[in-house]
């Protein structure tokens, strides 16, 4: 068992991080509770059958992880008339409503907020499974091969899913939500190019012609499918953070280094070889006509949106609506409305409403906390990159879209940084791959 175990680890924890991609339930409590408990086996395993260390956080970060977690229970605690009055006055009126007469919450539905908690656990899992099972270039090495093993069948999958079900509309794959399942694309080519970038400064020689030959194909074929796919959706916001992902991957690497590296020749074959092949074949003019052809009338309704989400902001000031609850409070609005929104479109609006100035402040500080340490404690260029390429995306997409508050992305998001923030053994150096 323990042979088998440590030989197929990597892709094993690889296929963990998918099982909420390739399942559509995954928003579900259930699943998300057997979900964390399959987390903590694979950890459960870790511990029995590697040396493995749990404390390789500083005490504040621990302290961040464990005041987050709080926060979460706080607002799923019950409390009584008096104390939900003075914590929450518009959680008691929307109680009064509903005319509750058991124990109030500062979340307008526990249950949603449940779901968040375990969500919550399964990142800190997940991470702490990441910084345990990388602790050489050469592990690092075998999860990269894993994930470009694993993405590129995902893919393929995907794409005769697309071709041979004339139902769908789009191409989005298990993802039910094109704009999800293009950020999806995002995350899958910043890692794609961080590992062809990681196996060219150690394992071949700095030649670009010799990329083209080596074991690292698959990587680069894999990322054709990805920019077809890309396109494929038809995202406004996919296809724009993508390209704002290109140019600031290349701006990086070129201020870096002060010229364009292996890297950045590769970042420039992308733009015009697979782009401009596909704007010859299949078409960039589907994607701009997307763009063209917006309706006023939808545009609207989302500021509407955005507004009614500001408005509940107000009211719900101190410590939010609940992690969750979007739908929740957009249904006790305007239950007699046909349609309804489950998300605000906008990761920052929707999160703010929903845990508050409180609520936000801690979370917002134990990210940029932990994040801002584990790329100034990062030695390898190559993962730092990575963690910033990271955050753009994140930080463009979640203007005009929610994808933050998908599950199968946020477990994603998770292990991606959790491979970038593992600390190296610098003196192993690992054996060439063989080849694919």
């Amino acid at each position: 068992m323990e042979n088998y175990f440590n030989r197929y680890k990597y892709f094993i924890f690889t296929i963990i991080i998918y099982i909420p991609i390739l399942i559509s339930s995954s928003k579900y409590l259930d699943f998300l509770i057997l979900y964390t408990l399959l987390n903590s086996l694979f950890l459960t395993f870790l511990i029995k059958y590697n040396n493995f260390d749990l404390i390789n956080f500083s005490k504040n970060t621990y302290f961040l992880i464990f005041l987050s977690f709080f926060f979460i229970i706080f607002q799923i605690l019950p409390w009584n008339d008096q104390i939900i009055r003075y914590l929450s006055p518009q959680s008691f009126e929307y109680y009064g409503y509903l005319g509750s007469e058991v124990n109030k919450f500062i979340t307008l539905n526990p249950l949603n907020t449940l779901k968040s908690l375990f969500i919550y656990l399964s990142i800190i899992l997940i991470f702490l499974i990441c910084r345990n099972l990388i602790k050489k270039k050469r592990d690092l090495q075998k999860i990269f091969k894993s994930f470009v093993i694993i993405t590129i069948i995902y893919l393929l999958y995907s794409f005769i899913r697309f071709f041979y079900n004339s139902n769908l509309l789009d191409f989005s794959s298990t993802i039910i939500n094109r704009n999800h399942f293009c950020f999806y694309l995002v995350i899958c080519f910043t890692t794609l190019i961080t590992y062809i970038n990681f196996y060219n400064q150690y394992f071949i020689k700095k030649n670009f012609f010799k990329f083209l030959f080596s074991e690292i194909t698959l990587a680069r074929i894999t990322i054709i499918i990805i920019c077809i796919g890309i396109i494929l959706t038809k995202s406004r916001s996919g296809n724009l953070t993508f390209l704002i992902v290109l140019i600031s991957y290349f701006c990086i690497d070129f201020y870096q280094y002060k010229k364009i590296t292996f890297l950045g020749k590769v970042l420039i074959s992308i733009f015009i070889i697979d782009i401009g092949i596909l704007n010859y074949f299949i078409g960039l003019d589907v994607v701009i006509d997307r763009i063209s052809n917006t309706s006023f009338i939808e545009e609207h309704l989302r500021i509407d949106v955005f507004t009614f989400s500001l408005d509940q902001i107000k009211n719900f000031i101190f410590f939010g609506y609940g992690l969750g609850n979007f739908e929740t409070i957009f249904r006790l609005e305007y239950a007699l409305n046909e349609t309804f929104y489950d998300h605000v479109h906008n990761d920052y609006l929707e999160y703010f409403g929903e845990l508050g100035i409180v609520g936000s402040v801690i979370f917002l500080y134990s990210f940029f906390t932990i994040i801002a340490k584990t790329i100034n404690s990062q030695k390898l260029n190559i993962l730092k990159i990575q963690i910033i390429m990271i955050l753009i995306a994140i930080t463009f997409h979640s203007i005009f879209d929610f994808a933050l508050h998908m599950p199968s992305i946020i477990f994603l998001l998770s292990f991606i940084i959790g491979i970038s923030s593992c600390k190296l053994n610098r003196s192993v150096t690992p054996t060439p791959l063989k080849k694919i």
